[in-house]
């Protein structure tokens, strides 16, 4: 899955192209930034140009995809992803605060999918980043309403929300800690309003890029499945065509072979 297109230039003289992100490449860039941003929590200070250099480094010794990323498009298309997985991962939190009597994992995946799609108008498509950040100490904490008095200017310290930031660190270890068990600095609610608001604003922003990509993706399975549905035709076709040959011309044995070839495809068809 592809949430976003690039334009990447393949020559002065040829036209730019958009290729989409796929699933393998949105989880080496959060790899990427899992394993940078680990510098930090052990109190390396990087600036934001060294940090994303550093992740387009991790990124390019690993990437196998074949498309080549610029590291303007890393860190481009993370600021698009981040914080629509934080919305996400905010939602989750909140859900498994509650302590719902009887509610597995699952059912608050679900109920947070749900709650996604109905507060933000669009579905949840990076579940496979939330997968991989969940655990980490820097997203256990909800930056929410009822825990904004703890939280909420954490969470914004977490992930960068603004792409008019200059400079990005993720929180250390101790920070992180001391926010999961409630001891991180009180902040008013207006930082939880402001949390909501840039997301909302992210949401709304991008959600035209969701529609194209939903189109794009839509008729690509639509081709895809007309492809299956032809292919499938012509194999019953040249099977069915084995019905109108003529056993006379045939061996013995080529003509008990044609009957039990003629009896598969009775059965595999469903001709009485």
């Amino acid at each position: 899955m592809e949430p976003t297109p690039e334009v990447i230039p393949t020559n002065k003289r040829s036209k730019s192209k958009k290729t989409y992100w796929s699933r393998e490449e949105e989880i080496l860039l959060a790899k990427a930034w899992l394993h940078i941003s680990e510098d930090s929590i052990k109190g390396t200070a990087q600036r934001d140009k060294e940090f994303w250099q550093r992740i387009n480094t991790y990124y390019q010794s690993s990437n196998t995809t074949g498309t080549i990323r610029a590291q303007t498009n890393l860190k481009t298309h993370w600021h698009y992803m981040n914080p629509l997985v934080v919305a996400f991962n905010q939602i989750y939190l909140v859900s498994k605060s509650q302590h719902l009597s009887g509610c597995s994992d699952e059912d608050l995946k679900k109920g947070a999918f749900e709650h996604n799609s109905a507060r933000y108008s669009t579905d949840f498509r990076h579940d496979h980043i939330w997968n991989l950040v969940k655990n980490e100490p820097k997203w256990k904490v909800a930056g929410t309403t009822s825990e904004a008095s703890r939280s909420s200017s954490n969470a914004q310290s977490v992930i960068n929300l603004d792409d008019n930031e200059d400079t990005f660190r993720p929180i250390g270890t101790k920070a992180a800690k001391k926010a999961i068990k409630g001891k991180a600095s009180k902040s008013t609610s207006s930082s939880s309003s402001r949390l909501d608001e840039i997301l909302e604003k992210h949401v709304h922003d991008n959600k035209k890029n969701y529609e194209r990509y939903q189109k794009s993706l839509d008729l690509k399975n639509a081709l895809k499945q007309e492809k299956i549905k032809v292919k499938q035709e012509k194999i019953k076709h040249d099977e069915m065509s084995i019905f109108f040959l003529d056993p006379s011309t045939m061996s013995e044995e080529g003509r008990d072979i044609w009957r039990n070839r003629c009896e598969e495809i009775k059965i595999k068809y469903n001709i009485l």
